[in-house]
């Protein structure tokens, strides 16, 4: 029993968690239209981090964007993790740099759907641990040329599992919401976003994703799992005594 014990405890200790993904929503590169596409470096210029840049479809909104070989924030791709992106009414360049947390490419552009829409999805699949926290960034920029788009409120619903927050976007702002303990159904998690219902001064309401980070649990949980088996061990030797 202390053998098993002290071989689960070494084991826990040493287990390589995989590291956070982050996914940066932009313009369709293939969109000749806008010809707008900010793509984040990888590793970025911040942190040194590895990015995902993905896409909707302007063209087609019930067309599916589907990416593979993802990869963490050190730049190794992660076996089995997949991401698609349907949905959407637009790719736009409507965030702002305002967010220290984030380059400026993976804030200044989105993918957009419009009050009164169907909902933009966003599924992630091959999900391997039990738990994890989603955080989105929604971004509404600054347009001197349309002062009414500037006083209006951008308000974005997110859901994922049943759960609705809402976000608040005023001009030249970010806001970034998390979604805590979400648990993956067969490996998958799905993100609905949708323009919430407009309020204050609005007559509409677009909701808009530009960052997802896929954040995977603590490496304190699996310590303080060892801990507890370290403390066993030594209660067996107190009473073998």
């Amino acid at each position: 029993m202390r053998g098993r014990t002290i071989a689960l405890a070494v084991l826990l200790l040493g287990v390589p968690l995989q590291a956070d993904i982050l996914v940066d929503f932009n313009e369709d590169p293939y969109d000749f239209c806008t010809c707008v596409y900010y793509p984040t470096p990888s590793p970025d210029p911040l942190g040194g981090r590895h990015w995902n840049n993905v896409w909707g479809d302007i063209q087609d909104p019930n067309h599916v964007e589907s990416f593979s070989d993802l990869v963490d924030t050190t730049g190794a791709v992660v076996a089995g993790l997949a991401l698609s992106v349907s949905g959407f009414q637009a790719d736009v360049p409507n965030g702002m740099n305002v967010d220290g947390a984030y380059p400026q490419t993976a804030q200044i552009d989105a993918v957009g759907t419009e009050y009164g829409e169907p909902p933009g999805i966003v599924t992630i699949s091959g999900l391997t641990e039990p738990e994890y926290t989603i955080r989105l960034l929604s971004s509404a920029s600054d347009d001197p040329e349309r002062s009414w788009y500037n006083d209006d409120t951008r308000r974005t619903d997110f859901a994922i599992g049943g759960v609705t927050k809402t976000v608040h976007c005023y001009a030249n702002t970010n806001y970034v919401e998390s979604f805590w303990n979400v648990a993956p159904v067969g490996g998958v998690i799905t993100v609905e976003v949708t323009g919430a219902t407009p309020g204050g001064t609005e007559t509409y309401s677009w909701g808009y994703l530009n960052v997802m980070e896929i954040i995977v649990p603590e490496p304190a949980t699996l310590s303080l799992l060892a801990l507890g088996c370290l403390a066993v061990i030594r209660r067996h030797r107190q009473f073998a005594t």
